[in-house]
């Protein structure tokens, strides 16, 4: 859905910039592939593909109670959003019609595409899983290149853990193509993709290793190992959800579960006492996005790591443990 959908913003985006020259050295006056609105302004179409952002409804049906595929596109800044003055004659046409063209064009290309697709959309999506990778890898180098004597081993480890994940992502975003291929027909190619992506691991780890044992000898310190976070007996719990609550649990806005978990939990102020609240918002939600019945604590502590930060097993058992209380949470 992520690249079918930024496909689609390219294409608009391009088509709707004015190019000095493109890769082909031609140069354009005008937009290549007007969607203009008599209504509308003739300004050129902006915009950006940004990591996920969760301030509207996609917040909740993305949430792995429902987990419905979903993208938020939102215009920003809109001082005047939710506000009185906030009405239909503010909008601009022309970019309302460009949203209706690429949601539109997305939706058609999902909804139609099968075996003979498949090769094309793996293509797709392995050209931008680079990309990704690229800029994670360039992530991972930061965080070691920042690092201190003292911090070196984790922050190796958490370079590296940045790494591993998302290599996995990738490859979990391409195997799921399998869903279009109902023939079987593109599945040694779908194969090959994801095969693809987890060979590139390997070399990007070294990368890093290799750079992080640079630093230490410019620096003078000594050779520095992964140092993975402080183990602990419940970092091997395996928490699931409870079937019975299926709808999403949005702890920080109270009209999608905040008022709801004060009713069950019988606490006003049960979100002031959840240490893994002071991480930020995003934290505790992809926490308990990352509940499957299959992995442990410490397994999810290692994805929410590579997303945010690295945070103790004890803040994330915690959090559970009130996740348990209110009947959201079970403890294989």
């Amino acid at each position: 859905v992520n690249d079918v959908m930024q496909e689609m913003f390219e294409f608009v985006g391009d088509g709707n910039t004015v190019w000095v020259r493109d890769s082909g050295g031609r140069y354009y006056s005008g937009f290549r592939f007007p969607i203009l609105d008599p209504n509308g302004s003739t300004d050129p179409f902006r915009y950006h593909v940004v990591p996920y952002y969760g301030p509207s409804d996609n917040e909740d049906v993305v949430q792995a109670g429902l987990g419905i595929d979903a993208v938020l596109m939102v215009s920003w800044p809109h001082p005047l959003v939710g506000g009185h003055s906030d009405t239909v004659e503010l909008t601009d046409a022309t970019q309302l019609k460009r949203t209706a063209v690429l949601t539109g064009g997305a939706a058609w290309a999902m909804a139609n595409s099968g075996p003979e697709e498949v090769p094309q959309l793996i293509l797709s999506s392995r050209e931008k899983a680079r990309v990704r990778l690229a800029s994670e890898e360039t992530r991972a180098m930061k965080t070691i290149r920042e690092a201190n004597e003292a911090s070196a081993g984790r922050d190796l480890w958490s370079a590296l853990n940045i790494i591993s994940e998302a290599h996995r992502i990738e490859a979990a975003a391409i195997a799921s193509l399998g869903r279009l291929d109902y023939s079987g027909t593109a599945h040694a190619g779908i194969i090959e993709a994801v095969e693809g992506i987890d060979a590139m691991a390997e070399p990007a780890r070294t990368r890093v290793e290799n750079e992080m044992a640079r630093l230490a000898r410019l620096r003078g310190w000594n050779t520095v190992a992964p140092l993975p976070p402080e183990s602990s007996p419940d970092g091997k719990l395996v928490p699931r959800r409870v079937e019975d609550i299926i709808a999403p649990v949005n702890i920080f806005r109270p009209e999608y579960g905040q008022t709801w978990l004060k009713e069950k939990l019988n606490d006003d102020r049960f979100l002031e006492k959840i240490d893994l609240a002071r991480r930020g918002r995003y934290v505790y939600y992809e926490t308990l996005n990352f509940i499957d019945g299959s992995l442990t604590v410490q397994e999810i502590q290692s994805r929410v790591a590579a997303e945010y930060s690295l945070v103790p097993v004890d803040e994330i058992v915690q959090f559970l443990r009130v996740m348990e209380r209110a009947g959201i949470v079970k403890f294989d």
